[in-house]
């Protein structure tokens, strides 16, 4: 019931926010609001950073795991923080490339780097890998004039974020290159998330088609983890990737409705992307563009988090499905506001 719960709070307020949308302006003010969290949160952890104090929150924004060196910014999980994260990025790069006032690009471009910061302070392995792809996403699909101007915003970003790059967090990337190079777990929390994934295959093929229900996987992760022998951690452990959850706790039905939904939503934004095209406006196309690297990067991401009802998951899906109504609205009123007004001619 509180899963059910959930979900329809989640969809009533995606529906409201695509309500939104009608409104003058609004999409712009969705990409601007989006920047600017990804500025402050970033410039809030940087802060943190520089000054060194682990115990400061700084109003809730700038948390740390466990108290630790771990950024989770406003989120309870480093990870889950990243992936958030990833999400703003390719919003940040769009807006720095494509805003028409200097000033509005030069912002842009700041957050962009404050948001690779935050990035690397998480030390989230997956969110670095996430957010490359959903850079490397929206880069193949512009021109070669905007690669080249993406590639110069790319060096700025890149040698920021060098700024927070210790040996410590320096030495927990390269783990990704260890461990795709040896294919063993480097550490334990890789060895951690693995029999998770373990557990939550098993879980599957003892449950195929309708998994073992919502909530269940800790439930039954210790005596599945003893049956194979991983290794254990608590009874409250959870899967540690959104497609293994849904695949363990609702089944081959439960991942087929999840993996349709996202089919649609990048159907929808490769249409809505043509759609701009066809009409000329590079503009709005390269919006588009931003808003299916962002969902991409935040779906890599979850591979490695827990979660299909998080409301930030939903919320893209969303915006991405409507996105061509959204864009249809945003280029109609740019060409009404292009036409002087006839109604009423000059005397």
């Amino acid at each position: 019931m509180e899963e059910l719960n959930e979900a329809l709070r989640n969809m009533i307020i995606v529906v409201l926010a695509l309500a939104c949308f009608r409104i003058r302006g609004a999409f712009d003010a969705f990409v601007a609001t989006l920047v600017t969290i990804g500025f402050v949160v970033g410039a809030v952890g940087l802060l943190k950073h520089t000054i060194g104090e682990p115990d400061s929150h700084y109003w809730g924004l700038a948390r740390a795991a466990n108290d630790g060196p771990r950024l989770s910014g406003f989120m309870a999980d480093p990870n889950d923080f990243g992936a958030i994260l990833v999400a703003l990025l390719p919003f940040a790069l769009n807006r720095a490339l494509w805003s028409e006032r200097a000033a509005a690009r030069l912002y842009a471009l700041c957050a962009a780097a404050l948001i690779c910061i935050a990035i690397i302070l998480t030390q989230s392995r997956g969110a670095l890998l996430a957010g490359l792809a959903g850079v490397m996403i929206y880069s193949i699909a512009m021109d070669r004039r905007t690669i080249i101007r993406l590639a110069l915003c790319g060096a700025v970003v890149g040698f920021a974020a060098t700024v927070v790059l210790s040996d410590q967090i320096a030495a927990r990337f390269s783990t990704i290159l260890d461990m795709a190079a040896t294919g063993v777990a480097m550490d334990r929390a890789v060895e951690g998330r693995l029999g998770s994934w373990a557990v939550a295959i098993r879980l599957f093929l003892d449950n195929p088609l309708q998994g073992v229900g919502a909530g269940n996987f800790s439930v039954k992760y210790q005596d599945t983890a003893n049956d194979l022998g991983v290794i254990f951690r608590s009874r409250d452990r959870s899967p540690h990737s959104l497609y293994l959850e849904v695949l363990s706790e609702f089944g081959a039905i439960g991942l087929a409705l999840l993996l349709g939904a996202v089919a649609v939503a990048i159907r929808r934004v490769i249409r809505a992307a043509s759609q701009m095209q066809a009409q000329g406006d590079m503009r709005l196309r390269a919006s588009c563009i931003a808003v299916g690297a962002a969902l991409t990067a935040h779906l890599l991401a979850q591979g490695f988090l827990q979660g299909p009802a998080k409301r930030q998951l939903w919320l893209l899906l969303g915006v991405a499905v409507a996105l061509p109504a959204i864009m249809a609205l945003e280029r109609d009123r740019r060409a009404r506001a292009a036409v002087p007004d006839q109604a009423h001619p000059a005397t």
